[in-house]
């Protein structure tokens, strides 16, 4: 729609009808007040059949003007590459819409500097102020080890952020599920039933639904990591993303596999042993694989004992208290929790456990 104020003709020369650039069709729109009068600068005020503050006066009224390209003026190429673009911004506007919490934008980044100019075209800085920005990047780049300290933790931090938050959310979505439907077990649909039966599949819950056992089991499984613990330890684990198997198997966490076909050899590997580290198509797919390995694990079962009284006491997830409980993660022992402790303090990572991701 173009504007066209009272004397447009003036500001378009006077051309004859049949050379205007424009299919015309003027509308009138009166004030309340019934004035009709039009003075020499009305056009000035013409937008969207809204008079200026002064339009309360009887002498002054608006003028909406409708106007549509002529066909005639824009060659059939043109009028098709118009079209299609309209439909791509349709389209990704759509996307936008149908998104769930859960799902980020994916993106390569092949050096640190293209890392850098995205996180600087979001405003997205370390430490993170007010929403996240949905931005799924799919592996590290390979010169993060090029830079300095505080630029390499920045990079680090802010690349495995979104990935957190975006499968803490997936966990809560699927954690209310499993809340809700094991309240009202007698009324869920088939497939809310068969959902919950895969949920219980999944996480280990053995036995019947309607067990108290087997409700407790469940619901101390689905559930979220805090970010800062995430962060610490796939920061130890893969030094700060500069690792062999952080670049290339996108394994941020020393996660083992015994299938050859699904992991990569340890160059220090004992004769004797079997194990791979797992690869990974992707970052986020290395943090599910995680959180999902600590909320079924029989390693951490402390580590949910301690999050489901923590749940059941109103309290925000501790990660500090949590760590507590990672001794099994690494040989190291409690060294390796003191290590996780001191990481998450000296980088003040507690902080985006407030966070969340932009929509």
């Amino acid at each position: 729609m173009v504007m066209i104020p009272w004397n447009a003709d003036k500001r378009l020369g006077n051309l004859p009808a049949g050379q205007w650039p424009f299919n015309l069709q003027i509308k009138p729109v009166f004030h309340q007040d019934g004035g009709t009068a039009c003075p020499a600068d009305c056009g000035n005020h013409a937008l969207q059949g809204q008079s200026p503050a002064a339009s309360a006066t009887p002498d002054v009224f608006s003028m909406t003007a409708m106007a549509s390209v002529s066909r005639t003026l824009i060659p059939p190429p043109v009028r098709v590459l118009i079209v299609l673009m309209a439909l791509i911004l349709a389209l990704q506007g759509l996307v936008e819409l149908l998104r769930k919490p859960h799902e980020l934008r994916p993106i390569r980044a092949d050096q640190a500097a293209q890392l850098q100019r995205l996180f600087d075209h979001h405003d997205y800085r370390w430490p993170p102020q007010g929403k996240v920005p949905p931005l799924g990047i799919l592996s590290l780049p390979p010169d993060l080890d090029t830079l300095d300290v505080d630029q390499k933790k920045s990079l680090f931090f802010r690349t495995l952020l979104p990935l957190v938050l975006a499968e803490n959310a997936r966990l809560r979505e699927r954690r209310r599920f499993a809340h809700d439907a094991l309240n009202r077990l007698e009324t869920l649909t088939g497939s809310e039933g068969r959902r919950l039966q895969r949920l219980a599949r999944q996480y280990g819950a053995e036995g019947a639904l309607d067990a108290p056992a087997t409700r407790t089991t469940l619901l101390r499984r689905v559930d979220i990591i805090p970010p800062a613990l995430v962060l610490a330890q796939a920061a130890n684990e893969s030094g700060w993303g500069t690792s062999r198997f952080a670049v290339e198997a996108n394994n941020l966490f020393g996660i083992w596999t015994y299938e050859a076909s699904a992991g990569l050899t340890p160059g220090e590997r004992n004769v004797d042993a079997r194990h791979y580290v797992r690869a990974y198509p992707s970052l986020q797919r290395a943090v599910r694989d995680y959180l999902h390995n600590l909320n079924i694990g029989h390693a951490y079962g402390a580590l949910r004992r301690q999050r489901a009284a923590m749940r059941a006491r109103g309290e925000p997830l501790d990660p500090l208290v949590l760590a507590g409980a990672l001794e099994r993660y690494s040989e190291r022992g409690v060294d390796y929790v003191t290590e996780i402790r001191g990481m998450i303090r000296s980088n003040d990572l507690n902080r985006p456990g407030q966070l969340h991701l932009a929509q």
